[in-house]
């Protein structure tokens, strides 16, 4: 079966999504119906002057809000239900136990966990979300022993009472201030000094 055939009722969901700033999180409503196991499709939605588009989301059982999985999908007719599940059974978000286990993977291996992750984790394991809000963001600099940037200045993912644009960038705002902070830092992560 595709996920265009599915027969399972449409039911509404609270769902925890980014802001259009790509870093804030906030909690929607939409419309979806079961896949299998925590996997959900959404309403299907037309753009103007675009193709169908639906989303697929993670919602777990006995927990309220869920999780954007995939956004923007083309096709449903392309995507066999059992692909689907095998996919998520092998990066481990086929049950929430894997899903934690997936996401203590990414800190080990010095992967990024989202802001909506950590808003979906915060539902049930406040410490844990955390901890995972205190991971340090960026690459490693090669100065400060193999410790992210931000670490090695004591800073973290949501810096104390300052908005988080503010807290990466020192308290300067707009894009010129961001892209200079890169622009400053990249040379020296890639090995070689600046010029």
């Amino acid at each position: 079966m595709t996920l265009a055939e599915l027969t399972t009722a449409y039911e509404r969901r609270q769902i925890i999504d980014y802001t259009s700033n790509g870093i804030s999180t906030q909690c929607r409503r939409h419309e979806m119906q079961q896949v299998s196991g925590p996997l959900y499709k959404g309403r299907e939605t037309v753009k103007k002057g675009s193709e169908p588009q639906f989303n697929l989301f993670l919602v777990f059982a006995g927990i309220e809000k869920g999780l954007v999985y995939n956004r923007g999908m083309k096709h449903p007719e392309w995507y066999q239900v059992e692909d689907c599940m095998e996919t998520l059974q092998q990066i481990g978000y086929d049950t929430l136990e894997h899903f934690l286990v997936a996401q203590e993977e990414a800190i080990q291996h010095d992967r990024h966990i989202g802001n909506a992750v950590i808003d979906f984790i915060r539902q049930f394991d406040p410490p844990r979300a955390d901890r995972y809000a205190q991971y340090p963001l960026g690459p490693v600099c090669p100065q400060s022993g193999g410790v992210p940037a931000e670490a090695a200045e004591g800073k973290s993912r949501r810096g104390g009472g300052k908005s988080q644009a503010n807290s990466r960038t020192g308290g300067k705002t707009g894009n010129a201030s961001w892209l200079g902070r890169w622009n400053e830092q990249l040379p020296v992560w890639a090995g070689h000094e600046g010029s």
